[in-house]
């Protein structure tokens, strides 16, 4: 309202200051749109860093779900939680590198990927997500490190590592929930 009280070298520099935040935004979802697209995930272009993070995270949890044999529906006690915890990692990275508020982005990712009838089993994984956080969990740490090497270097051997990951600890995790 009162923004003609500030001096123009102010004005242009908080102009300059959203012209580059925009731009490193623009080249995030570049980056993780290069990535899903190499796995023929489709991602709407979407306004709000919130929804395409959301969306982004949903998909690789369906693509990697689903390259692993595992039903994001008809899956056991187990395959659910490593399915959930991968998401809030997910969310967690993407969200991070978008900008968005991990808090919903996790949360709202979670419900757009394993549905809505899910909600009550929300609050119980994240807060055995924060958990695990707070405890330095090398779990946690390692999916996060394939994660991240595999949205900034989307080859089939990183891919491939994330699916191992995955798979050892669908065998291994002793049901959280």
């Amino acid at each position: 309202m009162f923004g003609w009280l500030k001096g123009r070298q102010a004005q242009e520099r908080e102009f300059f200051a959203s012209l580059m935040s925009a731009a490193a935004e623009g080249q995030a979802r570049d980056s993780i749109n290069r990535a899903l697209d190499s796995l023929n995930a489709e991602i709407l272009p979407l306004d709000s860093s919130i929804d395409f993070s959301v969306q982004a995270s949903s998909e690789f949890i369906k693509i990697l779900s689903w390259s692993c044999g595992i039903s994001l529906s008809k899956c056991n006690d187990d395959e659910a939680f490593v399915q959930r915890i991968f998401s809030m990692v997910a969310s967690d990275y993407i969200s991070q590198k978008i900008g968005a508020q991990f808090e919903s982005v996790s949360a709202v990712a979670i419900l757009n990927t394993f549905g809505i009838e899910n909600r009550d089993e929300l609050a119980e994984i994240i807060d055995k997500f924060n958990e695990m956080v707070l405890n330095d969990s090398n779990t946690i740490n390692a999916i996060g490190s394939v994660i991240k090497i595999w949205f900034e270097q989307p080859t089939n051997e990183n891919f491939s590592k994330i699916q191992s990951l995955f798979r050892f600890c669908v065998a291994n995790v002793k049901s959280q929930y």
